[in-house]
């Protein structure tokens, strides 16, 4: 596979991540601010042995079948948690099909139709679709400027651990598998502070825009684009809705992408691994409480992000030691 470069590295984790901050479930407090912000300073922290590894040193995960495998498995499970919430989220009725499942299904086509062109089409799509979705934002926080009420942002401690687990997500686990030397330390940093910047902002927007209102709707992003409305005579809804499909078939092709790849790598002799995957992330979907897969999630990214980095470094300082 082709090296992918720091821009499109950055676009594949801020565009994933964009598609969690949209689908948040609530709307607890301005605690869940410092509980991004907390989320963010720890990931951090367990990046910085991913950022000191030498060149071509996440090529590991390729040569060690019980590496893939442990990320095969990751992949799945963050996908299958992926089918899970866009399942129960409020934006897929808003398609214009007659009926959700419908919806879920041309979603789904979609996904397979692209996850089977490789994570390299993926990754030169991505720079492209950051700049659908920063336009998006620039329109939203233009629509709501008006409608900012200061007095409704309480500072408190309500919602951290919602913001905090909000913010402790998979992507990074993105970068030990396509990262290298030339691309990992820019594309990390920039994408933490930019997840931190969208996710405050959305919190920020939903309390000082939306109040209770927001507060009181399971999926509080569409309440508030909703209200934040740029021009009088012409409603920006059906652009929102744009942006959230284009995040999910982005966020779910690279997750089928990936699992794909790694298995190709594992098992060369198995074919249609894009199919396969998306078919096993559908299965767990279905299978798998929501709560088992975002426990799952959250537990296996220090050792994706971590200590799986930190065990290649150790290695290769040790087998340098061996051999002067």
């Amino acid at each position: 596979m082709s090296r992918i470069n720091s821009r499109q590295l950055f676009a594949l984790l801020v565009l994933s991540s964009a598609f969690n901050i949209i689908c948040i479930s609530g709307i607890y407090g301005s605690g869940q601010i410092l509980g991004a912000l907390t989320a963010c300073m720890l990931v951090g922290v367990l990046s910085v042995p991913l950022l000191i590894l030498p060149e071509r040193s996440t090529e590991t995960v390729y040569r060690r079948k019980w590496l893939s495998v442990i990320y095969i498995l990751f992949f799945l499970l963050w996908g299958a948690g992926t089918l899970k919430t866009l399942n129960s989220s409020a934006p897929t009725q808003l398609l214009n099909v007659s009926g959700h499942l419908k919806g879920l299904i041309l979603i789904f086509v979609t996904c397979l139709f692209t996850s089977t062109n490789g994570i390299k089409a993926t990754a030169r799509s991505a720079p492209i679709i950051l700049a659908v979705m920063t336009c998006s934002a620039l329109i939203l926080i233009i629509g709501a400027w008006k409608r900012i009420d200061l007095d409704t942002f309480i500072p408190e401690s309500a919602g951290f651990q919602e913001g905090f687990t909000s913010c402790m997500t998979g992507e990074l686990a993105t970068a030990v598998v396509l990262g290298h030397k030339g691309n990992l330390k820019k594309s990390i940093l920039q994408y933490l502070a930019v997840k931190f910047f969208l996710y405050s902002l959305v919190i920020f927007l939903c309390l000082t825009v939306g109040g209770r209102l927001t507060q009181n709707e399971a999926y509080p992003f569409f309440t508030l684009t909703a209200l934040s409305q740029p021009l009088r005579g012409q409603r920006a809804d059906a652009f929102y809705i744009l942006v959230f499909v284009m995040l999910t078939i982005l966020h779910i092709t690279l997750q089928t992408s990936l699992t794909a790849h790694l298995l190709e790598s594992a098992f060369p002799k198995l074919r249609g691994t894009a199919p396969i995957s998306l078919m096993v992330m559908l299965l767990l979907a279905w299978l798998l409480p929501e709560r088992i897969l975002q426990i799952s999630e959250h537990c296996m990214i220090p050792l994706l992000v971590c200590a799986v980095p930190m065990g290649i470094r150790l290695a290769q300082t040790r087998r340098k030691a061996v051999t002067s």
